[in-house]
């Protein structure tokens, strides 16, 4: 299975892939780390669509992003097929919530989804493809969040079932900051929903 790797708001395809490294996953030829589209005009952080509060003009964001995002995955998979030819989106924060919607949508062959702290802004019916009904997807998120609190993960969840998904899983940390780091891939900090 191929991993595509989308990091959050300010940090970079090579930040994300650290943290990664730093807890212990061997990354391979099957592991892809894309950089956000766009640089945030003030600080110039990577980014893959503006913040907003507002949950209909965030969805107007993301759905404006995802053709961009898919066009620069497909650009960076492997030209001949890779053994289990699905792919796993793997998503933090704005880099989850494309993540979410770019499942739902199953034009990359997505088969799985694994979700750190984000939430998918509901707005509307989401475009569906009538593969989202395969994707297996893993939200993980923290009380400690000050930014994804649990309600916004469990909408999402109402969401996907909305949506056809049959298989979402979702795990639960108590400590954990919104800032990805190594601790969001010790499952020892988790429990199941």
């Amino acid at each position: 299975m191929i991993r595509v790797y989308l990091h959050g708001f300010g940090s970079s395809a090579t930040h994300f892939r650290s943290q990664w490294i730093q807890a212990g996953y061997q990354i391979g030829s099957h592991d892809i780390f894309v950089d956000g589209l766009e640089a945030e005009p003030l600080s110039r952080r990577r980014r893959w669509f503006p913040l907003t509060g507002l949950d209909a003009q965030l969805g107007r964001f993301i759905d404006a992003s995802i053709a961009r995002v898919e066009e620069t995955i497909r650009r960076l998979l492997p030209s001949t097929p890779h053994s289990g030819s699905g792919v796993c989106l793997v998503g933090h924060s704005q880099g989850g919530m494309l993540a979410l919607a770019m499942a739902l949508r199953a034009q990359l062959t997505v088969t799985r989804a694994e979700i750190y702290a984000a939430f998918l802004p509901r707005i509307g019916t989401p475009q569906v493809s009538p593969g989202a009904a395969e994707v297996e997807f893993l939200l993980h998120s923290s009380r400690a969040d000050r930014y994804i609190d649990e309600k916004r993960v469990k909408d999402t969840m109402g969401t996907l079932r909305e949506s056809g998904a049959q298989r979402i899983r979702c795990r639960v940390a108590s400590a954990l900051p919104h800032d990805f780091s190594p601790d969001w891939l010790d499952a020892g900090n988790f429990w199941e929903c």
